[in-house]
């Protein structure tokens, strides 16, 4: 690690000529390219100039670009470029390019980034064995994506205002979409196959119930712990909890349910005797649910899909069981179970290559179930299938390394406060691990959510590699908050370091 990379490309960098003839080439091309292409010169060429100028609109376009991302896709091949997948290289080559202007590099990683490392390194071996080598390159290309954005969060997003600055625009963006989710809901716009009684699922921008309530999962722990920080910022974090919240009962995603249920409770078990009684009494409220069905106060079509969550834990042949319309969901998920446990044990230490279980599907397939769904429909058993029994390891200690650091973290939030009388330093020290506790929520919420499906889609490897990389900023950050005088002021627009 090289000295701290923090002041930004001043804008004097470019200089008024090079701004005109710049502008100039620019309109030049605009007029003479074909239509298509020409919008995306006249966006794209002042996205890359402004993001390497000021990092924070890269970032901020970075979180609106993983729900959206369906609007600015490429297909190139075997290959779709999104957004997302060209902001997060802006993101990184201005990163790196600003410190080779000034000579100076910093690079702040830790256990869990290794630990994705390590994955990565599985990935590529058991990409020699794959079926279809272009699928086992999109798959590492979405764990390179992870660690990127986790190094550089760790680097650069490391003081109280960058993560105010990255709260508030995770917060709109999840607004945004969520709002999506809900006039979807509310209007009955959508495909017959998202119906359940009377209601369509929300699917928002990702084409898919589930994986739209997995995103909003994502954000919603966030949300609920910055309520708890004082101010007048406590109102407009509960309605956006509020917001998110619906929208993930609009979903009707049970795997996102019980993830949520499961994620807010282990933040109650972190944070203070009043949130746990918060939290019991959400709990209480949920449990009310099922008499109050009976008593007819709830549409029947929700509560049963709460009653039968626990039913995607449910072992069971495939092949004995007649599917029908209530227990369609199930069956099918168990039938792709039984194909990766198939491969699993027909590829044992390598797998059959990264991304390639729909590839292999064809040769493991249980009847009547001919069509691949793209994976498992439970991301530790498909990294089983893909990666065998190496990949399954370094997974397996990717995640349990996440708990431990964040519990890490949050310890040595609390030594710090204990050994801090000012109330500036203390006051950074409570965002701090305000985000720690919703770190811990988002990801119990992922790993429960992953056990009916696999999340690591639509670009939510980036979000989750985001709160990654804040983890880790948090056992690295600087304790002491930025005074007046300061070169980096939170919340300055052109601070280098966000």
């Amino acid at each position: 690690m090289i000295g701290a990379a923090r002041a930004p490309l001043p804008i004097r960098f470019f200089g008024p000529g090079s701004l005109a003839v710049g502008a100039t080439g620019l309109a030049v091309a605009v007029g003479v390219l074909p239509l298509p292409l020409a919008g995306i010169v006249a966006v794209g060429v002042p996205t890359v100039l402004l993001g390497a100028v000021v990092p924070r609109i890269t970032l901020t376009l970075l979180l609106f670009s993983i729900p959206f991302s369906s609007f600015a896709k490429v297909s190139t091949g075997s290959f779709d470029v999104t957004s997302t997948d060209a902001l997060v290289g802006l993101l990184c080559a201005s990163w790196i390019a600003r410190a080779m202007l000034r000579r100076e590099l910093t690079i702040v990683g830790g256990p869990t980034i290794v630990a994705a490392i390590a994955l990565l390194g599985a990935e590529v071996l058991a990409s020699v064995t794959a079926i279809s080598f272009p699928l086992a390159i999109k798959e590492m290309i979405k764990l390179a994506e992870l660690i990127a954005v986790a190094l550089y969060a760790a680097t650069n997003l490391r003081r109280a205002g960058d993560l105010r600055f990255i709260m508030r625009a995770s917060f709109a963006a999840g607004v945004a979409e969520a709002m999506v989710g809900l006039f979807q809901f509310v209007t009955g716009r959508g495909p017959a196959t998202f119906a359940i009684g009377p209601f369509i699922r929300a699917y928002g921008d990702f084409s898919q119930p589930n994986a739209f309530a997995g995103y909003i999962a994502l954000i919603l722990p966030f949300a609920v712990a910055w309520m708890l920080l004082p101010g007048r910022g406590r109102l407009a974090a509960g309605l956006v909890a509020g917001i998110l919240g619906m929208a993930m009962l609009a979903s009707l995603s049970r795997g996102a349910w019980l993830g949520t249920g499961m994620g807010l409770a282990a933040m109650a078990l972190l944070w203070t005797r009043h949130a746990k009684r918060v939290i019991a009494t959400g709990a209480i409220m949920i449990a009310l649910l099922f008499p109050a069905a009976r008593a007819g106060l709830v549409p029947t079509s929700i509560v049963d899909r709460l009653t039968v969550v626990l039913e995607n834990y449910w072992i069971f042949d495939v092949t004995q069981v007649e599917p029908d319309p209530s227990n369609w969901a199930i069956v099918e998920r168990m039938a792709h179970w039984q194909a990766g446990w198939a491969m699993a044990m027909d590829h044992f230490i390598t797998g059959v290559g990264p991304g390639n279980y729909e590839a292999a599907y064809p040769d493991y397939f249980l009847p009547t179930w001919v069509e691949p769904l793209g994976h498992a429909h439970n991301l530790y058993l498909n990294m089983f299938a893909e990666t065998g029994i190496i990949g399954l390891i370094a997974f397996s200690t990717f995640t349990v390394l996440i708990f431990i650091r964040i519990i890490q973290a949050l310890r040595r939030n609390r030594a710090l406060r204990s050994a801090t009388q000012s109330p500036a330093i203390r006051s950074d020290l409570l965002v701090r691990r305000v985000v720690l506790i919703g770190a811990m929520g988002a990801a119990v919420t992922f790993s429960v959510h992953n056990t009916f499906d696999n999340m690591f889609i639509h670009g939510m490897g980036v979000q989750f590699g985001l709160v990654l990389g804040l983890i880790e900023a948090q056992m690295a950050g600087d304790t002491a908050p930025r005074t007046s005088t300061s070169n980096n002021r939170d919340g300055n627009i052109l601070d280098g370091s966000a």
